[in-house]
């Protein structure tokens, strides 16, 4: 699938909602070397903001209403430099957390 002119309206719609939600807080408090996973609790606040986005984004994926590759170029770019330091990590525990599933399909392969 290319991405279209309705993917990118979706994107920037998507980013409005995410920055009216408080996602850039919520990211910076997951992203930091201080968050432990391990403990860790759904019902936090910026831990539910994020999985609520990465739950709606990999659906609209899952269900082709939303482009894969432009979401990789979006999302997964912002986070690279962070992301590839952490990412034996980060796959070893969505592909684990069954939970997770939707939003692991997200991740970028090994071989991406």
């Amino acid at each position: 699938m290319t991405a279209t002119h309705d993917d990118a309206m979706l994107m920037v719609e998507l980013s409005k909602w995410g920055s009216m939600a408080g996602l850039d807080e919520a990211a910076r408090e997951i992203m930091s070397d201080d968050f432990d996973p391990e403990s860790a609790n759904a019902l936090d606040p910026n831990v539910s903001k994020m999985l609520m986005f990465g739950e709606t984004i990999g659906t609209l994926v899952k269900h082709g209403l939303l482009d894969r590759e432009l979401v990789y170029d979006w999302l997964w770019s912002k986070a690279r430099g962070r992301g590839l330091a952490q990412r034996p990590n980060v796959t070893a525990r969505s592909t684990e957390c069954r939970s997770c599933s939707r939003t692991s399909r997200l991740l970028p392969r090994a071989s991406d």
